[in-house]
C-alpha cells in the first residue's frame, strides 16, 4: 500500500497514530505478524497501552512494547519523510523496518537463549 494524498485531517498525534489509513495498515500487518488480535486504537494511548489487557506473558508483552515504540518510531519517519521531502509512504516498507529494527533490538537485549531471523520473521519461537 502506498500512500499518496495529503491532507486526509488535521494532523494530530492521535491522527497520525491511529487515524490515518498509514498507520491503520501498519497496526494490521504487525498485527498479523504477531499473531495478536487486530489493534482497534482510537488515539495515541489506545496505541500505547494496545496490548496491555491481553492475556500474555510479560515478555511477549516486552517484546510487543518494543516492537510498538519502534512502530511508532517508523510511522514518525516516513510521515516526515512525505511532509519534508515529498517521498511517498508504503506501508510494506515501514513494516518491514519495524520487522528489521525490533529484532536487531530483541537480539541486543536477549544474548541467552537468542532467536534466529527466520522464526522472528515468522514470529514463531517458544519464549512466550
Amino acid at each position: 500500500m502506498v500512500y499518496v494524498g495529503a491532507g486526509e485531517l488535521d494532523e494530530t498525534v492521535d491522527h497520525l497514530f491511529s487515524g490515518c489509513r498509514v498507520a491503520c495498515g501498519v497496526w494490521d500487518a504487525i498485527g498479523l505478524w504477531c499473531k495478536v488480535p487486530q489493534f482497534f486504537v482510537f488515539s495515541f494511548s489506545d496505541v500505547i497501552h494496545a496490548i496491555d489487557d491481553l492475556p500474555y506473558t510479560n515478555k511477549k508483552k516486552e517484546i510487543l512494547r518494543g516492537i510498538i515504540a519502534i512502530a511508532c518510531w517508523q510511522i514518525w519517519k516516513a510521515r516526515n519523510e512525505r511532509v519534508f521531502n515529498g517521498l511517498a509512504i508504503n506501508v510494506v516498507r515501514i513494516v518491514s523496518d519495524v520487522k528489521s529494527l525490533a529484532y536487531l533490538w530483541f537480539k541486543s537485549r536477549h544474548k541467552e537463549g537468542s532467536i534466529d531471523w527466520r522464526n522472528w520473521r515468522t514470529f514463531d519461537f517458544p519464549l512466550m
